[in-house]
């Protein structure tokens, strides 16, 4: 975290950054802080796919279904012919809860 928080410092301008520190923070356990970095990833970039995915993680694992959905509607509208994608997309909108949504992603720790 420490390295990265550096690196932002020397180079603001790095969205990709920005979501791989929210990557680190979302290992820690500090997801509110993964969720304002990968946000910020986003505001920079709207289509990294990595932070979107990190995003809808994160909204599931708060069991927040809305902005859930709405993550996963603009990873569908960016990836139309993945067929994962689209099978997540189509499950969220018919899910009650969060944790209904088979969003099946694991980040290998580093």
């Amino acid at each position: 975290i420490m390295e990265m928080t550096l690196a932002l410092q020397l180079d603001k301008n790095y969205p990709e950054r920005y979501g791989e520190l929210g990557f680190y923070y979302y290992l820690k356990g500090d997801l509110n802080q993964a969720l304002a970095l990968e946000e910020k990833s986003l505001a920079m970039n709207s289509k990294l796919t990595p932070s979107l995915l990190a995003e809808a993680k994160i909204y599931q694992q708060q069991n927040r279904l809305e902005p859930l959905r709405q993550v996963l509607e603009r990873l569908y509208l960016q990836n139309p012919q993945n067929w994962q994608v689209k099978y997540v997309w189509f499950a969220a909108k018919q899910a009650k809860t969060a944790a209904e949504v088979p969003l099946n992603i694991s980040f290998p720790e580093r």
